[in-house]
């Protein structure tokens, strides 16, 4: 589903030396729960991670999860800060700059959200 976005972030990575997955901190460094932590409901909280400026990954840890806690971080230069949860029942809409549970996708690959005013490419396989 998200090998465009993949292939393209590794493009980057390698043309220009940008970061694939890497720390919220780096694309997120203007919300303080991000940077100096914010409070855990679950003990993976801070398993998540930037897939490029635009993907938010919540990786789940064991497969019997049903659900996690996932923060979502502020998004800087929008007026409202919305993120979208990509699944194969893709619409749910999430508010920026708290916490969501979220139920995990029968598809192994934990939770993925899109930013508002971000892109992503992606196919149905």
């Amino acid at each position: 589903m998200f090998l465009p976005t993949l292939y393209s972030l590794l493009i980057s990575a390698h043309e220009e030396g940008t970061c694939v997955a890497c720390s919220t901190a780096v694309h997120f460094a203007n919300d303080p729960r991000v940077v100096h932590g914010h409070p855990a409901e679950d003990m993976f909280s801070y398993a998540e991670f930037s897939l490029g400026a635009d993907l938010l990954s919540a990786p789940v840890m064991v497969n019997t999860t049903a659900g996690r806690h996932v923060y979502l971080p502020e998004i800087e230069g929008v007026e409202e800060s919305v993120w979208y949860k990509l699944s194969p029942e893709t619409g749910s809409m999430y508010t920026g700059g708290m916490q969501a549970y979220m139920e995990v996708p029968n598809t192994g690959a934990g939770l993925v959200l899109l930013k508002s005013g971000g892109a992503a490419l992606l196919t149905d396989r």
